[in-house]
């Protein structure tokens, strides 16, 4: 089957029962409703589990409510997110773990200087004895209206700048790269129109500068013209209490008194990160690592 003729992630789900609209605050198991109208309710699929692409739920993980607002904002406004943050923040986590709420496809690219653009956006092949279009991944994602997480961003090389420029806007149709008409490759193949469901997501730990610390070397700068089509979300670490609750709840048994001693010693450690001091910073999931071993051993 041609790329073009890939059914549409609208399309699977007519095909599987089609779309029920449920509470915003069930949907992402959040304490309290928004204040919004427009934010209070959500359309989902009746029956996602037959969908490709899917992000397993993590139960351990709770959304932050203010992060599934902006979301939520910026997808309904066709604007792509930036999550920039310290390694360990939950930037990757919060993009998928929204999508697993959901239960819609979501596909997530870690890039990095080996990433091209055939893995990205595809290349002409033969296909039924004519030339067609294979898409990468991006493009895959961009077609269907599937979400896309790009990973680490400023890990691409520099020259993807000018690609990205347009691949980003999402309210716009898409043209992929011009070497496929060279080949014979038909247009409808080449033109990726709007859709509506296309959601694009990126983390760098960076912001997208060259400025990023000793622990982030090899990181690229990234096209301002790119950085301005983006929402930019600051992630930062938990509150102390937050994340006390978390690691606790997580672990079962985990003295409330060893949490905090924990979750303490993290915080030294990020902030002499911080200062350069130290070259990593330790994630929560660090710290649920921990916690699970100590379980088993000591608790």
């Amino acid at each position: 089957m041609k790329n073009s003729e890939m059914p549409t992630v609208a399309q699977m789900v007519e095909q599987t029962g089609g779309w029920v609209e449920k509470p915003t605050a069930e949907v992402f198991g959040l304490s309290k409703e928004f204040s919004g109208k427009a934010l209070q309710t959500i359309k989902v699929p009746a029956n996602s589990e037959v969908l490709p692409f899917l992000i397993e739920r993590n139960e351990k993980i709770q959304l932050d409510a203010d992060d599934v607002r902006r979301f939520l904002i910026a997808k309904f406004l066709r604007r792509p997110v930036m999550l920039t943050g310290p390694k360990g923040t939950g930037k990757t986590e919060a993009f998928e773990q929204f999508y697993a709420c959901m239960g819609l496809p979501c596909i997530s690219v870690q890039c990095g200087p080996g990433t091209d653009s055939d893995y990205l956006f595809g290349r002409p092949d033969l296909q039924d004895g004519s030339i067609g279009w294979v898409d990468g991944v991006a493009s895959l994602a961009r077609r269907i209206g599937a979400g896309l997480l790009l990973d680490e961003l400023d890990g691409l090389r520099s020259e993807f700048s000018p690609e990205l420029n347009g691949f980003v806007v999402m309210h716009k149709p898409f043209t992929l790269m011009g070497q496929g008409f060279k080949h014979g490759t038909k247009v409808k193949d080449m033109v990726i129109p709007a859709n509506e469901h296309f959601f694009l997501g990126a983390t760098t730990n960076t912001g997208g500068k060259v400025e990023g610390g000793m622990d982030y070397v090899g990181r690229n700068p990234i096209d301002q013209t790119t950085l301005d089509r983006f929402y930019h979300m600051d992630k930062g670490y938990m509150e102390e209490e937050r994340e006390v609750s978390v690691l606790r709840d997580t672990v079962a048994h985990l003295p409330e008194a060893m949490a905090k001693s924990m979750v303490q010693f993290a915080n030294e450690m990020r902030h002499a990160h911080k200062r350069e001091e130290v070259f990593e910073p330790v994630s929560l999931r660090s710290l649920v690592m921990w916690a699970e071993w100590l379980s088993l051993i000591h608790i």
